[in-house]
C-alpha cells in the first residue's frame, strides 16, 4: 500500500508522515519527473493551538526546503521536492519535482564562487563521460556554505579515458545544462537519481550514471488474463531527421560546426536539423553530438506505454528505469508476435494500484 512523508530536503531527516486526498507522479530517465498530491489542510501540522499547527503547516511545506516522499511498502518509489502549493477552500494541492531540478540553479562556480578571469575553470581531461557527469554531481555540491550540500550518493569519479571539458566561469555553465550535454554526446550515459531510506533510515538519492540495468522484467500480452493491460503507442517524427548540424561558440566564419549524415532512401524526404551548443568550442565534442543526435533521431521515436498493478509480480518494487522490459504478443494489429524487448524509460503513478509504463524498443 502506499505511504508518504515529508522530509528535510537537505538532511533527508523524517519530518512528518502524511496522508494525501489524491495525488499522481511521474519518474522520468534523463530527465525531471514531478508530481502533485492534495491534502486536506487541517490534515497538515502538529501543534495544540491553531497558531501552532499554522505555523507546522508552512514549515512542512516549504518550497525546496522540504520533499513530499509516495512509498509502496514503506520503499520509495516517487521522491518530489516541493516547488509550489495552491490553496482552495479547504484543500492544498502540493506541487513537486524531482531532486535533478535542483541542478537548473547550481552552477560549476565551487567553494570560491564566479570568477570572470581565464583561470576560473572546472577543467577535467582524459576521463570518460560517465566520470565526468559524476565530477559536476560532485561540484554543485561545492559552495560557500553547508546549504549546498544534499543527501546525493555521488557516482565513481576520476575514471580514465578519452575526453576533455572545460567549464569556465565566464560563461557561467549551469550543471543541468551540462549534465544534459554529456548525455548528447556520442556514447554518453544515461543517468537517473533513484531515492531511498538509508542505513540511518533518512532519504537519499542514489546517482545512476552509466549504462542503466535492472533485472529483466516479462509479461505475456497472449495469456487468459494478462496482468499488463492498456497498451497504447504514440510515434512521433517531430525531430526525426537526416542531417545534423551541431553548431557551437563563434560567429560568422569563425562559427564552430559540426556535420553528421546518414543515407537516404528513395523516397525519404531530406530532414536537416541544427542543434545549438552555444559554448562548446571543441569540434571533437561537435562531432560527437551530432553523430550521436542523428543515432538518436534518424527514425522517428516510438513509446509505447502499459499499465501494470503496483502489488503485482512484478510489480511496483521490481521497477527500475533503464532495466529491460519484455513483452510477448501475439496476433496484435501494430505489433509482430513473438517476443519484444524494450527499456524501461519512465512510469507514472497515483494513489491508486495502477502504474503506467514507459517503454522504448531497445
Amino acid at each position: 500500500m502506499w505511504t508518504h512523508w515529508i522530509c528535510a530536503t537537505q538532511t533527508g531527516k523524517k519530518l512528518v508522515k502524511v496522508e494525501p486526498a489524491s495525488g499522481s507522479f511521474s519518474r522520468r530517465m534523463n530527465g525531471v519527473g514531478s508530481g502533485t498530491h492534495e491534502f486536506v489542510s487541517s490534515s497538515l501540522g502538529i501543534g495544540g493551538t491553531l497558531a501552532a499547527r499554522r505555523t507546522s503547516r508552512l514549515d512542512l511545506t516549504r518550497t525546496w526546503a522540504r520533499t513530499l516522499v509516495q512509498c509502496w511498502d514503506d520503499k520509495p518509489v516517487y521522491a518530489g521536492l516541493i516547488s509550489g502549493k495552491s490553496r482552495k477552500g479547504d484543500k492544498v494541492t502540493l506541487s513537486t519535482v524531482e531532486m535533478r531540478e535542483v541542478f537548473k540553479y547550481r552552477t560549476t562556480f565551487g567553494l570560491n564562487g564566479y570568477s570572470g578571469f581565464e583561470d576560473g575553470k572546472f577543467e577535467h581531461k582524459d576521463q570518460t563521460l560517465a566520470s565526468i557527469a559524476g565530477q559536476l554531481l560532485w561540484v554543485l555540491m561545492v559552495g560557500p556554505t553547508d546549504n549546498w550540500q544534499l543527501p546525493l550518493i555521488l557516482p565513481p569519479r576520476g575514471m580514465a579515458g578519452t575526453q576533455d571539458r572545460s567549464y569556465h566561469d565566464f560563461n557561467l555553465p549551469i550543471v543541468e545544462s551540462e549534465l544534459t550535454a554529456i548525455q548528447d554526446a556520442e556514447g554518453g550515459p544515461d543517468i537517473d537519481f533513484e531515492p531511498s531510506w538509508s542505513e540511518d533510515n533518512t532519504l537519499q538519492w542514489t546517482s545512476r550514471v552509466g549504462d542503466l540495468t535492472g533485472n529483466t522484467l516479462e509479461w505475456s500480452l497472449a495469456a487468459a488474463a494478462p496482468t499488463l493491460t492498456d497498451f497504447e503507442f504514440v510515434e512521433d517524427g517531430n525531430a526525426q531527421g537526416n542531417i545534423f548540424y551541431a553548431v557551437g561558440n563563434g560567429q560568422d566564419r569563425d562559427l564552430k560546426v559540426a556535420t553528421s549524415s546518414g543515407l537516404l532512401a528513395g523516397d525519404d524526404i531530406a530532414l536537416e536539423r541544427i542543434i545549438q551548443y552555444s559554448q562548446e568550442r571543441n569540434r571533437a565534442v561537435l562531432q560527437g553530438n551530432a553523430n550521436e543526435a542523428r543515432r538518436t533521431f534518424q527514425k522517428a521515436t516510438r513509446q509505447y506505454s502499459f499499465s501494470m498493478q503496483a502489488d503485482g509480480s512484478p510489480g511496483v518494487r521490481n521497477l527500475r528505469l533503464g532495466q529491460t522490459a519484455r513483452t510477448y504478443t501475439r496476433d496484435d494489429d501494430w505489433l509482430p508476435d513473438g517476443w519484444g524487448t524494450h527499456r524501461v524509460v519512465g512510469f507514472s503513478g497515483d494513489l491508486t494500484n495502477t502504474i503506467k509504463l514507459q517503454l522504448q524498443t531497445q
